[in-house]
């Protein structure tokens, strides 16, 4: 980021296939949000081209120091306990809704796989789970670490129809994909009737309730093409015979911090380069209290990231627009 002008191309509204949009926002990096006229979905236009888009989760995207990717090193000790406590959190908010997670469980995304282990170590009533994700480098991690764990490296599309789960989680996911629709289509042909999805993505109504050019949403993690509100979802699901069970939100109230992210972001900077950086942050979690399984997700107002629980009622509808694209995660 910035992307080239040869890199970028305009695409029809992943929804519905209209061309016909209206601006909403220009990000930092240059690009565009729209709004389709006909159905509501918010997205970038133009966009990275498809065939690019699979550069930004090379290894570099899990240790940079950039508004695309994560900050730090996601390989790290101290990165690895944080995603055990961000699984264990998922779990419990399940847990308080009264769903309940068994048999064959899916996790598209899924890194380096401290959720999946978490859920084998947590879940007695989980037979199998397997993880599939984009990054090479993030699944090489994960066998690494977990053995005993079917990891994969690819894309969704990679997964036969007929090896079907009765749970599929994806957090984090369908705000980087070139077709949600695509996405929504083949994980509901992965599950089986019953069968849950869970997902978690910014929400674009936090954005609405504090002011567009306030949201966070919108100032940082620039390799987000979609930004979805808890309606635009069921739409996606009411096409693929996928009902809403739960929503809530959470994760802070989305407050756009940008210009603290980029003073911090020098003095980070000033302290890594005088070999100080690693000791302060390991002094840091020493004194700082574990926060547990606390959250603050709840139905009541709309939060920064959406936490979503859909579940499979009946067939995929056959005709749709994207049957035949491919997801790219």
């Amino acid at each position: 980021m910035p992307w080239p002008s040869d890199l970028l191309a305009e695409y029809p509204c992943d929804f519905c296939g209209g061309a016909v949009n209206h601006p909403v926002i220009e990000r930092p990096d240059g690009l565009h949000v729209v709004e389709c006229d006909d159905c509501g979905l918010v997205f970038l236009s133009p966009r990275p081209k498809d065939e690019h888009l699979a550069r930004l989760y090379e290894a570099d995207y899990y240790t940079c120091d950039s508004d695309v990717g994560y900050q730090g090193d996601y390989f790290s000790d101290r990165r690895r306990e944080s995603l055990f406590e961000q699984a264990r959190a998922w779990l419990a908010i399940l847990a308080e809704t009264g769903i309940a997670v068994s048999g064959k469980v899916l996790e598209v995304g899924c890194a380096t796989g401290e959720f999946c282990h978490t859920l084998l170590q947590e879940c007695p009533t989980v037979d199998r789970v397997t993880g599939i994700d984009l990054s090479q480098a993030a699944i090489e991690e994960a066998r690494s670490r977990y053995g005993d764990i079917a990891f994969e490296h690819g894309t969704i599309d990679n997964l036969e129809p007929r090896e079907t789960y009765d749970a599929v989680f994806a957090f984090e996911v369908i705000e980087h994909l070139s077709s949600p629709d695509a996405f929504f289509r083949k994980a509901s042909l992965l599950m089986r009737e019953g069968a849950i999805f869970c997902l978690t993505t910014p929400n674009l109504e936090c954005g609405r309730s504090i002011g567009l050019s306030n949201w966070a949403g919108f100032s940082k993690s620039l390799e987000h093409l979609y930004f979805f509100s808890p309606a635009m979802i069921q739409q996606y699901a009411a096409r693929y015979g996928l009902k809403i069970e739960r929503t809530l939100s959470g994760g802070g109230s989305g407050s756009n911090r940008l210009i603290k992210s980029v003073k911090r972001k020098r003095v980070k900077n000033a302290l890594k380069s005088l070999g100080v950086l690693g000791l302060l942050r390991k002094t840091r979690d020493s004194l700082r209290p574990r926060q547990g399984l606390q959250h603050d997700y709840q139905s009541e107002e709309p939060r920064h990231t959406l936490f979503m629980v859909l579940r499979r009622h009946g067939p995929a509808t056959p005709k749709c627009r994207a049957e035949a694209e491919p997801s790219d995660y």
